[in-house]
């Protein structure tokens, strides 16, 4: 727990915050015990899963399920997030340990979220091998950028054709 809390670039209170939780449970979390007694505490499903969640920028179900921002199905929109949060995004995936490859594309968060369930299975038909790196702005609710990185470059290739076929050619990959 203590690994993802800190790269999140959270301290111990902002990561009970997040979690609904009180600090002193995650100290807990983190060492593995109680203070007064030394029980073992292990860490629950539930809290494992709120975990994951805030990685990848959920803050609540209702952000995701019921939210009104839904794209029309199939096409995700040409909204183009700009150079300097492009390479924002590439220098905080850094600082957690990931080097991205060329074969990348950069979407807003609120934009991808909701079509990543189909993207993922579309691209598992095909044979397309993708990863998702979501990066966000811990001091703005669900404001990220999801990097998604291509395996290889006809993966790239036809994930553009069928998923943004209104973003320009010149956009997709990295300088």
């Amino acid at each position: 727990m203590k690994d993802i809390r800190l790269r999140m670039g959270l301290n111990q209170q902002e990561f009970a915050n997040a979690l609904g939780q009180h600090r002193v449970t995650i100290v807990q979390y983190e060492r593995g015990f109680r203070d007064k007694d030394r029980t073992p505490v292990k860490i629950p499903k539930v809290v494992e899963l709120a975990c994951l969640a805030l990685w990848v920028g959920m803050t609540s179900y209702k952000d995701v399920f019921l939210g009104k921002d839904v794209l029309s199905p199939g096409v995700i929109s040409a909204e183009l997030v700009a150079d300097g949060i492009r390479q924002n995004a590439l220098l905080a995936l850094e600082r957690r340990g990931i080097v991205v490859g060329k074969n990348v594309l950069f979407f807003p968060w609120e934009k991808l979220k909701v079509l990543w369930s189909d993207m993922q299975n579309w691209c598992k038909e095909f044979d397309i091998e993708i990863k998702m790196h979501p990066v966000f702005n811990v001091d703005a609710r669900n404001e990220g950028i999801a990097v998604l990185e291509f395996a290889r470059d006809e993966g790239l290739g036809y994930f553009h054709l069928r998923w943004t076929p209104d973003v320009p050619d010149s956009y997709a990959g990295s300088d």
